[in-house]
Formats: structure tokens, sequence, C-alpha cells
């Protein structure tokens, strides 16, 4: 994966959370992965300028900077996706 492809997905990963925490975050969190992402320990979201840490979210990242475009639709990446938004369904 090119350099230049890398900053483009991780700008509109970042355009993409950035919209989610500005607009769904509030409606979102009865989600668990919601929750991990989006809601402190103390049950608060946090706000511009808190130091957030999503270490799912980086193992996801770091899979697709290794394996390019094929680790994010097949292998192990793929079925972690697919089983998190099967498991989201059952509890929506």
């Amino acid at each position: 994966m090119s350099p230049r492809f890398r900053i483009h997905l991780a700008a509109a990963i970042f355009e993409s959370l950035r919209s989610i925490t500005s607009n769904e975050a509030n409606q979102n969190t009865t989600y668990v992965h919601h929750r991990e992402a989006y809601v402190k320990d103390d049950d608060t979201l946090y706000k511009a300028g808190d130091t957030m840490t999503n270490p799912k979210m980086a193992r996801t990242f770091r899979a697709i900077a290794e394996g390019g475009p094929t680790a994010f639709y097949f292998g192990d990446l793929a079925r972690d996706i697919v089983a998190d938004i099967q498991d989201a369904g059952k509890r929506g």
C-alpha cells in the first residue's frame, strides 16, 4: 500500500469517526462497541481535547496498513468485522 493511499485512508477514517462522535455518540451509547469507544469509565462522553484510546481500532488500522485491501476484505479482520456487525444486530 502506497504512503499516499495510507494518508488518504487515515483521513477518510478520521472524518468518519469525527462524524460518528459529533452526530451519533449520544444516541448510540447503549451499544457495547460504541460505549467502548466513546464513553469514559465514569459514563461521560469524550469531548474535544480529551485523550481517547481505541486498541481495537489500532489493531484494525495496523492490519490494513500491513495487509492492504486484502486484509480488510478477507481473512481474520473481515471475519471480525462481520461478527461485530452480526452481534450488534442481535442487540438492535
